[in-house]
């Protein structure tokens, strides 16, 4: 069903490896904020619930406004403003603590949600760009596989790593599991887990900047 020529296409790999990453990191913060809003700050679901949202609301509201930009100005440069925004808005949640109040959580997630939603459509474009007109219905559903792919594996391994550095932190005390454990390792083994998201973002603007200098010979070569 898939065909494995596609990837051959460099542009076409990379923007999909750096879909596959972002989605990664997005499916692994997902997981762990519910738990530090109840656990750590105290908050009830429903308002856990309100809070989560700003990130989704604030992608929604770029979306559309990246798509009108990346087709006057180019999907490599708005996806890199995209993705700068999501590490801008990682490095903030580094000062995340169990002081945090509803005003700090917002504007820490605010960049993130701008950036998510500044990045993933031009990405989409790019990627649907680079295949064969033929095989785009392929490319939609490798778009698809990619995004489920991505939140589950970020989902998994994320919240494994998680567990495992309110264990380290815990320094042996861990006996009722990660949810149960001391707020001071809970949020330490958050700041460790955004660590692993700085470098995955880290790792998606790079391949963003090689794919635009890519672009770009691309388009000398043709001139």
């Amino acid at each position: 069903m898939v065909d494995f020529r596609l990837f051959k296409n460099i542009l076409f790999s990379l923007n999909l490896f750096t879909g596959f990453i972002s989605f990664v990191s997005i499916g692994g913060i997902i997981l762990l904020m519910p738990f530090y809003l109840e656990n750590v700050l105290s908050f009830s679901p429903h308002q856990v619930g309100l809070l989560m949202a700003v990130v989704p609301l604030a992608a929604g509201f770029t979306s559309p406004v990246a798509g009108m930009l990346s087709d006057r100005f180019g999907t490599r440069r708005i996806s890199t403003i995209g993705l700068t925004l999501m590490l801008s808005g990682f490095f903030s949640l580094l000062s995340l603590s169990s002081h945090t109040n509803t005003l700090g959580y917002l504007l820490r997630f605010l960049p993130l949600g701008l950036g998510i939603g500044i990045f993933q459509s031009p990405n989409n474009s790019a990627i649907m760009g680079a295949a064969p007109k033929e095989r785009l219905g392929v490319v939609s559903s490798l778009l698809s596989l990619t995004r489920a792919l991505g939140q589950s594996a970020g989902i998994a391994v994320l919240g494994a790593f998680w567990v495992s550095r309110v264990i380290a932190r815990s320094h042996h005390t861990f006996e009722l599991g990660a949810t149960r454990s001391d707020v001071a390792s809970q949020v330490a083994g958050l700041h460790d887990t955004i660590l692993i998201l700085i470098i995955f973002i880290s790792i998606a603007l790079c391949l963003n900047l090689l794919s635009l200098l890519k672009e770009k010979q691309i388009a000398k070569q043709y001139c």
